[in-house]
């Protein structure tokens, strides 16, 4: 994952399954956070699911996110599905200039 400074930058988790049933999940609420050194919410994406796709989940999160250059951010997608169950993935990045 590649965090660029003013530029959008697509959110994407892939996959989500049952693992019950290993069907593709259709219907989780999911949603990308991106996190500054502090831990301080610096910008957010909601994840919809792609139509007719194996369980992916994709958004955009907003070019005009506070990013600064060089500084350290943690992206972290969530999903929860009904039930409550809760996929969760943490990257560390660094912004560049684009």
């Amino acid at each position: 994952m590649e965090l660029i400074v003013g530029n959008s930058t697509l959110c994407r988790i892939g996959g989500l399954k049952d693992e019950a049933s290993g069907s593709y999940i259709t219907d989780a609420t999911a949603v990308a956070n991106i996190y500054d050194a502090a831990e301080t919410l610096v910008g957010s994406a909601t994840l919809d699911f792609v139509p007719q796709s194996r369980g992916i989940y994709q958004g955009t999160v907003n070019p005009t996110t506070p990013l600064v250059a060089g500084a350290p951010y943690s992206v972290v997608i969530s999903a929860t599905i009904p039930g409550g169950n809760t996929f969760r993935r943490a990257f560390e990045v660094v912004a560049s200039q684009n």
